[in-house]
């Protein structure tokens, strides 16, 4: 990690933003997602950055697309959020990439990058809001592949970047960033490890502990943790592949924009 590295983040850091989507859904599916729940309401969870003075934000069009009918933005400002109603201007569903709107000025934004500049080893940072969390975390990694991927059949082939970095559930849409530079190389859209109900740990049915420390079975709780961390965090170990579109998507869009 370069001795920019902290300077970078906070310059960065105030331009992150989180977003919550109002979807259609009447639950939380089983494996949780990038969901959450408030007011019986199901809300697609998920991170962008402002990339101009006048409120443009990128993030991962897989946050917005279930999108009822309200976008909200929160920025952090002394500790405490601002909140924003952000309109969804424009989507790139292949490269996994929109571009909203926000009304406002001077917000901090972040200075994007070029493509071609970055190669694999370079080391690189993202910052972006965990689901279950309320604050934004920074993390750090390397480019260990660049590529090429296509997403759906017939579908856009797209440059994208392999993260060697553990990437939270709720990540996605937050900014790739060069840490010796700080500019911003890429949008996280997604993470290797996909978790399904063959991954719980079940206790038998007819499971009875053989004894207990304190009234608890430190079987049982053993077991509830794994699958806690499981469910929320999305893995049990701090090692993790990510992938990033590049940032060039967000760019193009932004220029059709303005």
């Amino acid at each position: 990690m370069t001795n920019n590295f902290a300077g970078n983040v906070e310059q960065i850091k105030p331009a992150v933003v989180m977003i919550l989507a109002e979807t259609n859904r009447s639950e939380i599916p089983f494996t949780g997602g990038e969901y959450i729940m408030m007011s019986d309401k199901v809300f697609s969870k998920g991170t962008g950055f402002i990339v101009t003075e006048d409120g443009f934000i990128l993030t991962a069009n897989h946050v917005v697309r279930e999108a009822k009918d309200k976008i909200q933005v929160r920025i952090m400002q002394d500790n405490k959020f601002k909140f924003y109603e952000a309109k969804l201007i424009s989507e790139n569903v292949d490269a996994d990439v929109a571009l909203l709107k926000i009304e406002g000025e001077k917000f901090p934004n972040t200075k994007l990058g070029e493509y071609n500049e970055f190669k694999e080893g370079m080391s690189i940072g993202f910052i972006g809001f965990p689901l279950t969390m309320n604050l934004p975390i920074t993390n750090n990694g390397i480019i260990s592949g660049i590529g090429k991927f296509q997403y759906e059949k017939d579908g856009e082939v797209v440059d994208i970047y392999t993260l060697n970095a553990f990437i939270n559930q709720g990540n996605s849409g937050g900014p790739v960033f060069s840490a010796d530079t700080g500019e911003v190389i890429g949008i996280i859209n997604a993470r290797m490890n996909v978790i399904n109900e063959n991954q719980f740990l079940k206790l038998p049915p007819d499971y009875s502990p053989i004894m207990r420390i304190g009234g608890i079975d430190p079987i049982t709780l053993s077991v509830e943790t794994y699958n806690s961390n499981l469910k929320f965090i999305g893995d049990v170990t701090q090692v993790g592949i990510g992938y990033s579109t590049s940032i060039e998507y967000g760019k193009e869009l932004l220029k059709t924009a303005r």
